[in-house]
């Protein structure tokens, strides 16, 4: 009944379905998006070993309890310096739910070769949620690309990067 439950086995289904195509080459499978299709990615990746290659940006839904965190900070105007929160609350029925679906959870899971892009000044992705991810990655080949001054868009130089990125790592 849950949203991202169906959207997660349809995203491991999609990807078995392609795999079993005669006209798909399935070991050149790549999955790639930005914002919650960075999350996708992450997640698909890390359900389905036949994923090749895997291009995350702007991963959204990472590191739910620091997304709490960052964006409580953000509405009280504060800067987080003067003292410590715990990043996870126990007792928030949403962040208790959330973190099964946490794209963190999956990240250890994926073994293809993996790049991702982060903007340091995203609100709906901050950055340290997308590092969360990346750190936890279970792939030896990873990269991680910043943009410095970028919000939650997609930046060209990424693109370009994660193009070439992608063509070398899937052998073309």
């Amino acid at each position: 009944d849950d949203y991202y439950y169906g959207v997660y086995l349809a995203c491991a289904q999609a990807v078995r379905y392609l795999a079993s195509r005669p006209d798909v080459d399935a070991k050149r499978l790549a999955v790639a998006g930005a914002s919650q299709g960075g999350l996708l990615s992450i997640v698909t990746a890390g359900l389905c070993p036949e994923v090749r290659a895997v291009v995350s940006s702007l991963c959204y839904y990472a590191g739910f309890p620091f997304r709490d965190h960052v964006a409580a900070l953000n509405r009280e105007k504060r800067d987080g310096m003067d003292g410590s929160a715990p990043p996870f609350d126990p007792k928030d029925p949403r962040q208790r739910h959330m973190g099964y679906y946490d794209a963190a959870n999956f990240a250890p899971a994926i073994k293809a070769p993996t790049i991702m892009a982060a903007s340091l000044c995203d609100t709906p992705s901050p950055v340290t949620t997308v590092w969360e991810v990346y750190r936890r990655l279970g792939a030896a080949k990873k990269e991680m690309q910043i943009s410095p001054g970028t919000n939650h868009d997609l930046f060209f130089s990424f693109e370009r990067a994660a193009w070439r990125w992608l063509d070398a790592a899937l052998g073309r």
